[in-house]
């Protein structure tokens, strides 16, 4: 037994049916069944539901162009006029044809399209009809597809993205390939890789079905960068080769940083008449070092450098000013017995003073 609320409005077609149940009757008396009172609905003759999708399924995504035909169908007895389409992601959809008008009785298409582009991932496009029809002016379509990126690059294991100077570095990474019937690649037949870089291929890690009717094959990469007596950062390209010719960069950067630092790295000092005091902190992330000897133009000669090796040293110098050209930077030099970084530098820039005595 069905219950209708006290006034019910009902659209049928083109015709409004307005049922009211309960207004005239006594109160607390149980509403009548009015299920007899509501006609046979034919259900096809009304048109279809307003969101329509299509999923592509697992796409290997290599920058083509997804197209798809929607079927748009007219149940009544008048044409309907389609007078705009828009896509609501217009970066990767369209629609690229778009009829005048459905038929009465009658089918259209409209055709969309999809462009993923290379990346992996879920993808969804949705459209928007705008139509004549007072019962559904706008229609909803939307293409759906799950992306796999045709080749792919993954760090497996030994990369470090800092080194000290004069430490090699090594990586393994490894190319991984999609096909599904005639798109997509196998693994590639060769790399090279652009000085201070070193890439070898590895033999190649066999072939597996993934779902959705794809084939991975997979190849493993040995990168390599030699000792580097250089600070700063390093960054070069890998080039992967395709035996049809079809190439693949991937960049691989790493920075390679000083075994010895110091805190600050550089002193501003104005123009006194007087010496300045100023503390220095040089430290070693590997291991203890003396340092040997101090030097630069404007340091007190009668300094005294620590003699035990320590990983860490404090330092108080004196710094005269008045012994340095004004806007000019010198450097106070440290000899240390540190293997990898026998000498370390501290800039010093000196402010000339104003008529105020202010730089």
């Amino acid at each position: 037994m069905m219950h209708l609320p006290a006034c019910y409005v009902a659209r049928f077609g083109m015709s409004v049916i307005v049922l009211a149940a309960g207004c005239s009757g006594t109160a607390g008396q149980a509403d009548p069944d009015l299920t007899a009172l509501l006609p046979k609905i034919n259900t096809a003759a009304f048109p279809p539901a307003l969101n329509l999708e299509f999923d592509f399924g697992p796409i290997v995504a290599r920058g083509q162009t997804l197209r798809h035909a929607f079927t748009l169908t007219n149940p009544t007895n008048s044409p309907i006029r389609l007078t705009r389409a828009s896509a609501l992601t217009p970066c990767c959809s369209a629609i690229t044809k778009l009829p005048e008008e459905i038929p009465s009785g009658g089918t259209a298409k409209v055709e969309a399209v999809l462009s993923p582009g290379h990346q992996s991932g879920w993808k969804r496009a949705e459209f928007e009809i705008e139509t004549d029809a007072r019962d559904q002016p706008v229609r909803r379509l939307a293409l759906l597809t799950q992306l796999f990126s045709e080749c792919a690059i993954e760090t497996v294991e030994g990369f470090d993205a800092s080194l000290p100077l004069n430490v090699p570095g090594k990586q393994i990474v490894r190319v991984v390939c999609l096909r599904k019937g005639s798109e997509g690649r196998a693994a590639p037949v060769s790399v090279n890789a652009a000085l201070p870089l070193h890439a070898v291929l590895r033999d190649t890690e066999g072939e597996r079905e993934r779902p959705g009717g794809l084939i991975e094959s997979s190849r493993l990469v040995e990168v390599k960068l030699p000792p580097l007596s250089e600070a700063g950062p390093k960054r070069n390209e890998l080039i992967f080769h395709w035996s049809d010719g079809y190439t693949m960069g991937h960049v691989v950067a790493w920075e390679v940083r000083r075994s010895i630092v110091t805190k600050p790295s550089g002193l501003v000092v104005k123009r006194t008449a007087g010496t300045l005091k100023s503390t220095i902190v040089i430290a070693a992330d590997d291991r203890p070092f003396r340092l040997l000897k101090m030097s630069g133009p404007g340091t007190a000669a009668e300094f005294v450098l620590p003699t035990r090796p320590e990983k860490r040293h404090s330092l108080s110098i004196v710094i005269d000013p008045s012994k340095l050209a004004d806007r000019s930077t010198s450097d106070v030099e440290f000899l240390t017995d540190h293997p990898d970084q026998p000498t370390v530098t501290v800039s010093v820039l000196v402010l000339a003073a104003d008529r105020e005595g202010t730089p």
